[in-house]
């Protein structure tokens, strides 16, 4: 092997390569790539669109790419970007896939224009992430007529459609006057709420119908979406007999199977009874045209955005409640700081250092402590206690105390703490009522 001053040449050319491509860091390979699942379909029949971005370190921050809007088109994002990774060319890159469902609305060739992608990619050999962009191209795919003949009065694409129909209460055995609410629920899978026609009764001779509201929703996954559309209405009975309510049905076409498809319910029968009791017929239909007047109304209001109903009292009530809660917010910090301090003083104060001498249940603790609670009571008096003091009933005490300490300090002892704890505490009190003081000796124990 070729050395250089007893170095290995493969170690030094390792090392200048590395030091090179610290200097100059190679430039990351990134680019976005698009793809459609299907390039001709029908109107109103989905096909998903991926967009991907590709980049051969990884995302410091992802990709801004949220709502998509493509002309004569519905357009659904599923959801956050699906992460993965590939390797081709030698190289691995890390990936990130939005995917959307375009439902095309006309006929005609339709275009997703090219789009840019905003995200931050660390170079190679680097971690910091930089600012870059990248534009995707453009896709086209054909909207085709319809050449099937088609059942139904409103076209509609599904891949499944299920309806299921309930009236309250569940029962076949009516009086005049009598109100019954029926509930439609239709599932569709690989369609739009918003493109699914709401079912619309034809007019019945003995009885008044009172639609009610709508309530649509859809779950939208990377493979298709599932739509529900509930339905409300009222039969309001009028006469007496056997009437017959007549079965529900809904045509679409099945991609998949590229044929005609109906989705049924039953119909049911009624046997409808007369009733003396017909005052408040009248009253009841004013009721039910009054409630439904009210339903439609809030949810024409509930599809409005919030800001359309923002008036001024309700700006003025927010900023009056936003002054309050910083005011509170205030006084609750002034009087945090107030009680930190007063418990920063307390733990000053010789009561407390020797509540904690009580409180102790540790000996090695229990020395400690003492010997704060003795060192703050010298501090605390040294100025005063300026000369000896004569009286022979203090000086017992002052020996009983430095007597008690030197034998706390002593590491061979190991007296009980409970009795230590009371002996202490005698001393104290003996102390505290002699003079009423709290005055001890600037004496250290031995």
């Amino acid at each position: 092997m070729v050395r250089i001053n007893n170095i290995p040449f493969t170690r030094i050319w390792t090392s200048t390569i590395c030091f090179f491509v610290f200097l100059f860091p190679v430039k990351a390979d990134y680019f976005s790539k698009v793809t459609l699942s299907k390039r001709e379909v029908l109107p109103m029949e989905s096909t998903v669109l991926s967009i991907s971005v590709y980049t051969t370190t990884w995302f410091t921050r992802s990709a801004d790419l949220y709502d998509l809007q493509i002309k004569n088109s519905f357009t659904i994002r599923t959801g956050r970007p699906q992460s993965s990774y590939e390797n081709f060319n030698g190289k691995r890159y890390n990936i990130q896939t939005f995917t959307y469902h375009i439902y095309p609305l006309k006929v005609g060739k339709q275009e997703v224009p090219q789009i840019e992608i905003h995200f931050a990619t660390p170079e190679e050999g680097q971690y910091k992430g930089k600012e870059v962009k990248t534009v995707t191209k453009t896709i086209s795919f054909e909207v085709v007529p319809i050449k099937q003949k088609f059942h139904g009065k409103e076209w509609l694409v599904a891949n499944d459609i299920s309806i299921h129909r309930v009236f309250s209460p569940n029962k076949t055995h009516w009086k005049v006057g009598d109100v019954v609410t029926e509930t439609i629920k239709i599932r569709g899978k690989g369609t739009l709420a918003s493109l699914i026609t709401p079912i619309v009764h034809d007019t019945l001779e003995w009885a008044t119908i009172y639609h009610g509201k709508i309530k649509r929703t859809q779950k939208v996954s990377e493979n298709n979406v599932i739509a529900t559309v509930i339905q409300e209405s009222q039969f309001l009975i009028e006469e007496k007999g056997t009437y017959s309510i007549p079965a529900i049905q809904l045509h679409y076409y099945d991609p998949t199977l590229k044929k005609n498809r109906t989705a049924n319910a039953r119909g049911t029968q009624w046997k409808i009874k007369s009733n003396p009791n017909l005052t408040a017929l009248k009253q009841l239909q004013d009721s039910l045209k009054k409630q439904n007047r009210a339903k439609i109304t809030s949810d024409e209001e509930i599809s409005h955005p919030w800001y359309d109903k923002l008036h001024w009292k309700h700006i003025l009530i927010g900023a009056i409640l936003l002054v309050i809660i910083w005011k509170f917010a205030v006084l609750l910090i002034r009087i945090g700081k107030k009680l930190i301090k007063r418990f920063c003083d307390m733990r000053d104060q010789e009561w407390y250092l020797f509540f904690r001498i009580i409180i102790c249940s540790n000996q090695k603790e229990l020395y400690i402590r003492i010997n704060k609670w003795y060192l703050k009571l010298g501090r605390k008096n040294n100025e005063a206690f300026t000369t000896a003091i004569q009286d022979s009933k203090q000086n017992n005490l002052i020996h009983s105390y430095n007597m008690l300490c030197a034998s706390l300090f002593d590491p061979n002892n190991r007296r009980n703490i409970s009795k230590t704890r009371l002996k202490l505490g005698l001393i104290r009190w003996r102390w505290t009522m002699y003079k009423k003081t709290e005055i001890i000796p600037n004496i250290n124990p031995q």
